[in-house]
């Protein structure tokens, strides 16, 4: 019983920390983009660029240290917007707006 009370104390110690300290991790480079797919062959890396762009230019105004290297959910959608969802409309325009 003893040993029970414990365990779960341990545990219920190490889940409080887990969710209590900030996550710490290292960019990592984006995978190289193999497929025949033109939109995601030519407009993903588009996309990237422009979240570096907007990431960048937003750096001195985020108060947030996190967002000074990370994008924020506008910049993304922002991103989003501008690059893949104007090519999924010019694509729906091409094929009489149906869609395959």
């Amino acid at each position: 019983m003893y040993l029970a009370l414990v365990l779960s104390s341990l545990v219920a110690l190490l889940i409080s920390l887990h969710f209590s300290t900030p996550a710490l991790a290292d960019s990592v480079p984006l995978l190289k983009i193999k497929t025949d797919n033109s939109t995601l062959k030519h407009e993903l890396p588009k996309f990237y660029h422009c979240i570096s762009s907007q990431v960048w230019h937003s750096k001195d105004k985020q108060k947030d240290p996190y967002f000074k290297t990370e994008p924020t959910l506008n910049e993304v959608l922002k991103c989003y917007d501008k690059v893949l969802a104007k090519q999924t409309d010019s694509n729906d325009v091409k094929s009489g707006g149906k869609n395959n």
